[in-house]
């Protein structure tokens, strides 16, 4: 992922959008129940400035947001 996406005044705005976007999908789908890190159920697939792709590790759906 580009370091221009994830450091410096950027950084703040990446992570609210991580946050917001897997809270959505978090809300959206029938997640199994527990307190997990992120990255224990999620993985991240593409990161850009105009769009980020996450993807459910227990089955592989991949999500998609513009950022």
């Amino acid at each position: 992922m580009s370091d221009q996406l994830t450091n410096g005044h950027n950084q703040s705005n990446i992570t609210a959008k991580v946050a917001a976007s897997i809270a959505h999908i978090t809300y959206e789908n029938n997640m199994k129940s527990g307190v997990y890190h992120i990255e224990q159920l999620f993985e991240l697939v593409e990161g850009t400035k105009s769009k980020l792709t996450i993807k459910m590790k227990e089955d592989q759906s991949m999500y998609t947001f513009k950022l």
